[in-house]
This record gives structure tokens, sequence and C-alpha cells, in this order.
């Protein structure tokens, strides 16, 4: 919720911070897919998943959050990891879809999704902790190379 509320900042709708606030929002309900299965929402699931992913630009609808003018390092990665935890839910839908776990690991699937949604919650923090820091200015490391050269 509170990488959400950066959509309603000055640069909310940049498309870096759509990309990273829609893939932690994409991320987050995934995560929830077995919870809601189990009680029958798997049609309003898909439906509000695609709806979110539409009007964000997000993958599988569109990819106009990962198009920007400047490439540079910090946009390639983002994207390599989005499309990477992108194939990774799908390719988990699925598996889950067709193939039955065996009969001595039943939650198999549940605990793939709890791993992938881990580590893809754990990279989403420390983006989000890098954006507040540079956003500061507490992370301006030209401005500091500038101050030192000017203090000597």
């Amino acid at each position: 919720m509170p990488m959400t509320i950066l959509l309603a900042g000055k640069q909310g709708l940049n498309p870096s911070i759509r990309a990273w606030v829609g893939f932690a929002n994409l991320l987050g309900v995934w995560t929830m897919f077995p919870l809601l299965e189990r009680v029958d929402l798997r049609i309003p699931y898909f439906t509000l998943t695609l709806l979110w992913a539409y009007l964000l630009g997000l993958p599988p609808t569109s990819f106009s959050a990962y198009k920007q003018d400047g490439t540079n390092w910090a946009n390639i990665f983002t994207t390599v990891i989005h499309a990477v935890f992108y194939i990774l839910m799908g390719a988990w839908h699925a598996g889950e879809a067709f193939l039955v776990p065996s009969i001595d690991k039943p939650d198999l699937w549940v605990v793939i999704n709890v791993g992938i949604g881990a580590v893809g919650f754990g990279i989403c923090y420390l983006w989000c902790l890098w954006s507040l820091v540079t956003e500061a200015g507490l992370a301006d490391f030209s401005k500091a190379e500038k101050r030192k050269v000017k203090s000597q």
C-alpha cells in the first residue's frame, strides 16, 4: 500500500515508478491467489488483475511502462528483473492449473508461490528504500564528489 501511494506523487506516472509500483501490486495479488482460489474467486482475480495491468500499461496487456527515451543500466535491470518474475508467475499459473503435485507434497504450488513472492517483495523493498534515499538527496554521490573537490 505505501508503494501505491507513490503513484499520487509528483513523479507517480513516470514509467519507472509505474513499472515498479505496478509490479509490486501484481506480485502482491499473485501471492494471494492460493487463498482467493480456495474461496472460488479465480475469475475476479484474473479479471481485476488484467484490468489493473491494462490501466498501468504493464505486462501482459502492454509494455509501455518499460519503454523509456533513454536507455541506462537501471532501466535494463528493471526490465530484466520484472520480465523474469512475470514469466515465473505465468509459468506458476500454468503449472498449478495443469500439474498435480505428488501425494507427499500437497502444498507444493503454495510453497513455490511463497518463495517467488518473498524474493520479489525483497527486491521491491530494496527498490523502494533506494528510491526514497535518492529522492531525499542522501545518496547523491555526484554532489559529494563536487564538495570534496571544492574543499581541496
